[in-house]
């Protein structure tokens, strides 16, 4: 092997002439010019696949902002270079646009490719929900795909009978599905009890992830003979609505019964009212993490609260008092936010060791019995708190209760004594609004206890009184006196506040950082 160099055509220096050092610099300088080159073609090969997947959702953008028929055949430019980009590629825009709450309909009437794209993209058409065959579409929502009639309908396909269903299972090859019931005017319409034995009957019910239905319709229909599941793989159920026992059979019962019996893994419920008796028969409380809707309240939730050891997120009613003198102790672990009206006792109905945010409504109940022997409120790491006071007796309850709440927010038209009474039970406090109350002499009482006590709120930082959308009422004279005492004196003592804000009627107030 020969090296050329500078030297003349008769003077050449074979590899075992040159020093290590020199092979040394020249393997490591052509290394580099490799590695540059390669990282250059790279980039050059990834811009027009950017570009084209950049334009793509440009398009796909447009089709969503406009009539579904005027954007896809007005967009003549559309057949360009985005129509062949990638399969593979193609498929992520797709699924992005399905997940967005399109309609996978759109899409496959811009080309072939992007129709053959689509329709080997099961994931697409994993969204099913089932129609009165009576029912009317706008002509806006309606295409012809194929021959055949289509519904734009969100990111659903739309089936009105057995024949449609079970081509559009069929399209969503073997991913777990989603099943929306629609509102039927015929109740036990043939066409309708086929489609529902379909969808909650072995196999298809084994691929159910999420159903959603109206219980005053379900509940009406006539499933008898039919075996309901298995339900293996469902994650969310909702049943919406008032539930209607006009039957020995009732349908809602039916399908509750066979959740309980064959899914394990059931993660989030809505459900009607059902009897407390009812509710305590269910196996998949200790899965389930989240619970909406409103009607879990008072004895029904209190015949399950004790199995919910795997809740994340509760909704409440806020105008029912839960929980109550009859919720059974029970721990919520994992439990981060959440909205509790009761009582100040009845908090230690509920032990929640993680919670963060808590809006708190305390209840009208005077509160005149002490705790139960050995019980203690404590929140360690609950950090913004909510409160809707109505009784002066927080320190009494919940002295220790708040160790770590650095932001506060009291609402309601509240006096200056229950305020000072709360702000004790929250040292750790740095940031406190209060809601205007409707007293004109609200703050006269606080502002001073704030500025000339040690032990009260050390460490606040920031105080907002009143709210944009309510006014301070105090009169401004007053408060300016006490504010220029409150600001002067934490100065003095080392504990300076960082802002002030007054909202009052005609404007807002702000003292910077003093």
């Amino acid at each position: 092997m020969l090296i050329a160099t500078n030297a003349t055509d008769g003077d050449t220096l074979t590899t075992n002439e040159i020093s290590q050092d020199v092979k040394g610099e020249l393997v490591q300088d052509y290394a580099k010019k490799l590695e540059t080159g390669f990282k250059n073609s790279i980039q050059e090969t990834q811009k027009p696949g950017k570009s084209q997947l950049d334009d793509l959702e440009r398009r796909i953008y447009h089709l969503k902002e406009h009539n579904p028929g005027e954007a896809i055949y007005g967009e003549a430019t559309i057949a360009g270079p985005i129509r062949k980009l990638p399969a593979e590629m193609l498929g992520e825009v797709f699924q992005y646009h399905v997940e967005s709450n399109n309609s996978p309909w759109i899409l496959v009437q811009v080309s072939k490719y992007w129709m053959r794209t689509a329709m080997a993209t099961p994931q697409l058409w994993s969204h099913i929900r089932l129609r009165d065959r009576f029912y009317v579409f706008r002509e806006k929502d309606q295409c012809i795909v194929n021959g055949k009639q289509q519904f734009i309908s969100e990111n659903e396909q739309i089936c009105r009978d057995p024949t449609e269903l079970q081509a559009a299972i069929g399209r969503s090859g073997v991913v777990p599905l989603s099943f929306i019931l629609g509102r039927w005017e015929s109740f036990n319409d043939p066409s309708n009890i086929k489609m529902l034995s379909i969808i909650l009957c072995a196999p298809i019910s084994t691929r159910i992830k999420y159903i959603r239905t109206t219980t005053h319709y379900l509940a009406r229909v006539n499933l008898d003979g039919l075996t309901i599941g298995p339900l293996t793989t469902l994650k969310s159920l909702e049943l919406l609505g008032e539930i209607y026992f006009n039957n020995s059979n009732n349908s809602v019962e039916r399908l509750l019964d066979a959740v309980s019996l064959t899914c394990r893994h059931l993660q989030s419920i809505i459900l009607p009212k059902l009897p407390p008796s009812k509710l305590k028969t269910y196996s998949f409380w200790r899965s389930v993490r989240v619970i909406g809707g409103y009607e879990l309240v008072g004895k029904r939730l209190n015949a399950i609260s004790d199995q919910l050891v795997s809740l994340e997120k509760l909704y409440l009613d806020p105008l029912y008092s839960w929980p109550d003198e009859f919720t059974p102790q029970s721990t919520w672990k994992n439990i981060r936010s959440i909205t509790l009206t009761c009582s100040l006792r009845h908090l230690s109905r509920l032990e929640l060791p993680r919670l963060e945010t808590l809006t708190f409504r305390e209840t009208e109940e005077a509160v005149t019995t002490p705790l139960e022997k050995g019980t203690h409120i404590l929140y360690p790491m609950l950090i913004n708190l909510e409160v809707h006071p109505q009784n002066s007796v927080w320190s009494y309850y919940l002295a220790d209760a708040f160790p770590a709440v650095t932001g506060l927010t009291v609402v309601g038209d509240v006096a200056d004594a229950i305020v000072v009474d709360i702000l004790q039970t929250i040292p750790s406090a740095r940031n406190v609004i209060m809601h205007s109350s409707i007293d004109s002499l609200f703050g006269c009482q606080l502002l001073p206890q704030l500025s000339m006590s040690e032990s009260l709120c050390p460490n606040l930082k920031t105080l907002e009184l009143g709210a944009k959308w309510r006014h301070f009422c105090t009169p401004k004279k007053a408060i300016d006196i006490m504010l220029e005492g409150l600001v002067k004196n934490r100065k003095q003592a080392r504990r300076p506040l960082h802002r002030v804000t007054v909202h009052w009627k005609h404007g807002t107030q702000t003292i910077g950082r003093v």
